[in-house]
């Protein structure tokens, strides 16, 4: 055989295994670079545990509380491979008849559990949540409905409730020494079914109280202006800085701290989003079992293989996300 031969039926050999490899990205998941479709983002996420959960906060991967509705959070250590009592434990709050509603921290050793019968729990990160002086169980008002809680750090924590019997939300500072000050009374006369509310701030000096009906801000004087540029944007509130800021209800907009806010999710008529979180990576949850993953400037819808609520989202600095609600507690890396 000639060596013009030789040449031309290596081209020929090298032709096909191109043509083949081309049939077979064509018909290939995306990958590289491209943009990851739903069910490769779906297939990470599982069930930890089942049982209504409604709240979440973690420290780290090994220091991470779910509030249970019925008088109990729960800590979790992801890294624990073969915990030695199980990879959930119940820590229980000191009153009977007490529920969990929310979570919050500023470290592993100062965490607090937001009572829906008006008061707030402390732990030292010891599985304790016992009268500790000061801070024990400390009293909102007699007549309040805890909702949220929020702080830039343990001397500048913020809790908003709803007020019986007119309903309304008010908002209460703690400077961490056990005594709750009412700044922003009544900030909305909603109606039952509106009576719900959430804190969140970048800093002590940049603080948003919501309502479904309206927005409040505060500077960390205990002055709290509405800020009518946000009406109607929900109760759900995450953000990395003063300008990069997320409401969500029924649908999800970011706000850069001035002018009208960008809608980013338009809603699909029917879900709403009850939190919104993340370092690394930005989700939303929300009702009827919802997930939604920010990438670039799209959400994209995540399976969560749940049809109940979600009401929180957590993701832990050094570890995965949590998300929790109705179903129980849902997990991925």
């Amino acid at each position: 055989m000639t060596i013009a031969k030789l040449g031309l039926l290596a081209a020929l050999s090298l032709s096909s295994l191109s043509l083949a490899g081309c049939a077979a990205d064509a018909n290939s998941p995306p990958g590289g670079d491209a943009e990851p479709t739903e069910d490769e983002l779906v297939q990470k996420w599982e069930l930890l545990r089942q049982g209504s959960v409604v709240g979440v906060w973690g420290s780290s991967a090994n220091d991470v509380y779910f509030a249970n509705p019925i008088g109990r959070v729960l800590h979790f250590d992801e890294r624990a491979s073969v915990p030695i009592l199980g990879p959930f434990q119940e820590q229980t709050l000191y009153q009977a008849g007490s529920y969990a509603v929310a979570l919050w921290g500023s470290s592993a050793s100062n965490v607090y559990a937001l009572d829906g019968g008006a008061g707030v729990w402390h732990s030292k990160g010891d599985g304790n949540w016992a009268a500790f002086g000061a801070f024990g169980k400390q009293t909102i008002a007699a007549d309040v409905h805890g909702e949220s809680i929020w702080g830039s750090g343990p001397n500048d924590i913020y809790v908003t409730a709803a007020r019986y019997p007119n309903r309304s939300i008010s908002v209460f500072h703690s400077t961490g020494n056990g005594a709750w000050v009412e700044q922003g009374h009544e900030i909305d006369n909603a109606t039952w079914t509106d009576a719900v509310s959430g804190v969140w701030g970048s800093s002590s000096s940049d603080v948003y109280a919501a309502t479904p009906r309206k927005m409040w801000h505060s500077t960390g004087t205990g002055v709290w202006q509405e800020v009518p540029a946000l009406a109607n944007v929900g109760t759900a509130m995450w953000g990395r800085s003063a300008t990069d800021v997320y409401f969500g209800g029924a649908q999800i907009v970011h706000w850069n701290g001035a002018g009208a806010p960008t809608v980013e999710w338009a809603g699909d008529g029917s879900s709403h989003v009850e939190a919104i979180g993340g370092t690394t990576t930005l989700r939303a949850v929300g009702t009827g079992g919802l997930i939604l993953r920010k990438t670039g400037n799209k959400w994209i819808r995540e399976t969560s293989g749940v049809s109940g609520d979600l009401h929180g989202v957590w993701q832990v600095p050094g570890g995965g996300t949590y998300a929790v609600g109705h179903d129980g507690i849902l997990f991925r890396k």
